[in-house]
């Protein structure tokens, strides 16, 4: 997302949707990677209703999935907009403030996966 960011400001608006979908890509991957993480739990019995545990479990990820998705989804506007020329070295808040969202949910996994697969 940083490298989608300088390519912007450099009005390099190609380099800019190819670091954005590469983005949206790897939020892909970390979705896919939780949900075959979530199947592996409850197949060990880990489920919403096995206990206090289990429940914060699935509403904090679940919670974070959510906003992951939405983030993807974000992304791939912001890839279209770029690709067709939405974004300018001078005109670019639309990028600017889906890369803080983007930010933000990838700082939230640096405090939720030792809250919940380290405790």
């Amino acid at each position: 997302m940083a490298q989608a960011l300088r390519a912007i400001r450099r009005d390099d608006r190609l380099a800019a949707a190819r670091h954005t979908l590469a983005t949206a890509l790897l939020g892909t991957v970390f979705l896919a990677v939780q949900g075959f993480e979530w199947v592996r739990l409850v197949e060990h019995g880990l489920t919403l209703s096995s206990g206090t545990y289990g429940g914060i479990f699935y509403v904090l990820i679940g919670c974070h999935g959510l906003h992951v998705l939405v983030a993807v989804a974000w992304l791939l506007v912001v890839t279209a907009l770029a690709r067709n020329g939405g974004f300018t070295a001078e005109r670019h808040a639309a990028l600017e403030t889906c890369a803080l969202y983007w930010y933000l949910v990838c700082g939230l996994w640096a405090f939720l996966f030792p809250l919940v697969y380290l405790s």
